[in-house]
């Protein structure tokens, strides 16, 4: 007995089969991408002075740090605009302390901090040491700077 094809029956099983393939394929570019991003992270430095690139013995200083250690980078934000200097200056700092925290695996956080005038923030970073800076004759004060503990907050 021959099969009738009708018109368009094989152009939907074609364009069934096609969406199907395509969705198996956002699946399995998905699931790859989380398996990347989890447990393998390779990093590329193609900076011409590897300012992203960590020496060995800091890999291998990270790599020995025995207790978790919380970093608090106290950074704000209005000296950036004031001096935009410091603004790309802070953001090559706040980036190496990234991958600080990478390469210590686990052991090191990083909490940035904006210390608003008059705020708990502030009164922290004073307490760890940190002295403002004035930005203006206002008297506008600035922070810059950072503070690291141990469990013990030492």
């Amino acid at each position: 007995m021959a099969r009738v094809w009708r018109i368009g029956q094989g152009m939907r099983s074609r364009a069934g089969r096609a969406v199907v393939g395509l969705i198996s394929i956002l699946v399995m570019l998905l699931a790859a991408n989380i398996v990347a991003a989890r447990y393998a992270t390779p990093r590329l430095d193609l900076t011409q002075e590897h300012l992203y690139t960590l020496a060995k013995g800091t890999q291998q200083s990270l790599a020995k740090i025995e207790e978790p250690i919380t970093l608090r980078f106290y950074y704000s934000p209005h000296l950036g605009d004031a001096v935009p200097s410091y603004g790309v200056y802070a953001q090559r700092v706040r980036e190496l302390l990234d991958q600080y925290v990478v390469a210590a695996k686990g052991k090191l956080r990083l909490e940035i901090y904006d210390p608003l005038p008059y705020s708990d923030t502030e009164d922290r970073a004073v307490a760890y040491g940190l002295q403002p800076a004035p930005l203006n004759d206002r008297g506008e004060a600035v922070y810059f700077g950072l503070a690291g503990t141990n469990s013990t907050d030492d």
